[in-house]
This record gives structure tokens, sequence and C-alpha cells, in this order.
């Protein structure tokens, strides 16, 4: 099943060959949406969707979604609203969104540690392309124990094929929103960091110092993902031992305190820039569960999307000239209207005279 899923993922990224990804966090969804309702008459306004549909009808760019646009899309109380911004959603996305971050991270660090191990020419990033029904990831039928092998993976490729050219519209009426108002993980994740903070304040010495740390909290999660790919390019090779995974731990280490290394793990290292960002410099901040949407949002732009469409807040940390997000990894960031429209217009075909 795992070969079929590649193959269909595969399928997929030859499509959008060609395509730029342009990236819109739900206040653009939203704008889009206001704009064809008639609810926002503004000229930056209708000029940024009338772009966005231009270049999305010349098969010139596309606007994914991720994992986090989608359970925000999912929190929108009215049923009218949220049904209308996921219609939009099948529309501009052309169908695609990217793998679950998780994901992203894994696979950044098996391609990046495979290009380490063989030492050939480091490669482009591996495709994170998915279709809108795996937003959350990949799903398929499991334990049919009456059925033989055969016969349960031609189930489980029927229904996952199924599955793939559904809707997202169609799946979101499908789902209880009030399934995705529950922030409890989120809530927890942010009460650990806050407590981890406070406890080590006195050990934040300086904005680099902070950095260090979560980089390598990035390399530790990165681990086990390495430790598999290893053991795939060298099944000779000794099980996992403590020693090799702190070797490739600091390695990894400082590939995301190089920039151009830094470009082949972009997950792992927005993410990890972003929130020395927010533990530094705003230190006095308590950290909010909706803060992770936003580090998800600025990790899949940077690293997937030629532009990022957002909100100011996150916009400016990743133009921070301390940090240079925007700038390592070449995407362009905005959250003006006027500068997201222009930006737009000139990705679209040139009028034949």
């Amino acid at each position: 099943m795992t070969a079929h899923i590649a193959r269909r993922r595969a399928e997929l990224a030859a499509r959008l060959a060609g395509r730029r990804a342009i990236y819109l966090d739900l206040r653009y969804w939203v704008i889009i949406r206001e704009v064809r309702a008639g609810l926002r008459t503004s000229a930056e306004d209708r000029k940024l969707v009338h772009h966005l549909e231009a270049v999305v009808t010349q098969d010139r760019a596309f606007c994914p979604i991720t994992d986090a646009t989608f359970m925000e899309l999912m929190k929108i109380g009215n049923p009218d609203w949220r049904m209308a911004t996921a219609r939009l959603v099948d529309e501009f996305s052309c169908g695609v969104s990217l793998i679950p971050e998780e994901e992203r991270i894994a696979e950044e660090a098996d391609a990046f540690m495979r290009t380490a191990i063989v030492q050939r020419t480091p490669g482009l990033k591996p495709s994170p392309w998915t279709s809108l029904s795996y937003v959350l990831g990949p799903l398929h039928p499991t334990g049919m124990t009456r059925l033989g092998e055969a016969d349960q993976l031609a189930v489980q490729k029927a229904f996952f094929d199924y599955l793939w050219t559904l809707p997202l519209a169609e799946m979101a009426g499908a789902l209880n929103f009030e399934n995705f108002e529950d922030l409890s993980d989120f809530q927890a994740a942010a009460d650990q960091v806050n407590a981890g903070n406070a406890a080590h304040a006195g050990q934040m010495t300086s904005f680099e110092a902070v950095l260090e740390q979560e980089f390598q909290g990035m390399a530790e999660l990165c681990a086990p993902f390495v430790d598999a790919a290893v053991l795939s390019l060298m099944p000779l090779a000794s099980t996992p031992s403590a020693e090799r995974r702190k070797y490739w731990c600091n390695a990894i280490r400082l590939s995301l305190q190089n920039p151009e290394h830094a470009r082949r793990l972009p997950t792992a290292h927005v993410q990890a820039v972003l929130h020395a960002l927010l533990r530094w410099e705003f230190r006095q901040k308590k950290i909010e569960p909706n803060d992770f949407f936003d580090y998800m949002h600025g990790a899949a732009a940077l690293g997937y999307c030629c532009a990022y469409l957002g909100e100011k807040g996150l916009a400016g940390a990743l133009r921070h000239q301390r940090l240079k997000l925007a700038e390592i990894h070449d995407c362009y960031v905005t959250n003006r209207v006027s500068e997201a429209g222009e930006f737009v217009r000139k990705l679209r075909r040139p009028r034949v005279a």
C-alpha cells in the first residue's frame, strides 16, 4: 500500500510541474469568500481575487492548504461560511494539500540523510503534495482478516483512490465541526512550553543560546527518522545505538545552523527559529494554542511555496531582519492585500496581442 500511495503522490507532483504554490492563511481565504459573496468591494480585494482566479485557471499557480488550514476552516462556526470556504479551497487549491507537518519533517530528514550517506550531490526536497482528502494523513481500511492478502490490498487501493478524488467540501460536510473546537492537545503543548520557559528563564542568556536549544531539540526529533534511513540503506548495519544517534543529531543540528543546508530541512528549520524568536523576544508573553497554527503556516509556506499571504504578526516574524527566514527560503511574504495582488499579477501569463 505504501508503494501505491507513493505512485499517487508522484503522479500529482508531475501534474503540478511548472506551477507556483501560493500559501494563503485563513484570512485570505475569507477575503476570497467575501469578494465572491459581494461583501467586500474594495478595488484591492477584487483585484487580488481576480489575479488569483487567472493564475489558477491558466495553470500558473495553485493555493495548497495544510492540516493547520483545514483545522482552522473546520472551526468556522457558521456552516454556510464553512462550506463556502471549503468549496473555494477545492477550486483554488486544484485539489492539493501538503502532507501533515510530522510527515514532512520525517521525509525531509530521510532525504537529507540519504544524501549524506551516499555522498551524492544534494537533490531537490521531497515532494510534499497530496490530495485534499488526505490533508490529515493517509487513510485506508485495515484488519480485514477474512480477506486474503491480495483481496485486502485491492480493497485498500480502491478505498484510497475513491477518497483521493473526493472534494474537500464533501469531506468537510460529512464531519462534525465541533470535533475541531477542542484545542486541549495544543493547550497542553502550550502549557508545557510555558512551564519550560519559566523553569529555564535564567538559562536564556541570549537569542543565540535559545536558538541553539531549539536546533538541538529539532535534531533530536529527527533522530528516529535518521535511524530508519540508515537501516534501509545499510540493512546489515548494527541496531541503532545512542552513539550513532548522537552523531546524526549533531550533524542535523549543524546543518540547521547553516542556511544553505537548512533549506533542505525547511520544516524543522522554520519551526525552530520561530520558537526561538517567540521565546526570546516575547519572554513575558504566554504561548497560546493558536501560536502553534502560526508556526505550522510559516513552516509550510516557506518550505514549499513561492509566497505567503497572511497575517501581520507572522509576516513580520518571517521577514524579521535578524532571522531572514523569508530570504533563506526564498519566499515572498506580505500581509498587505495590495502587495499580494501585485505579486500574483506578475505570475499571470501575458496577454496575446
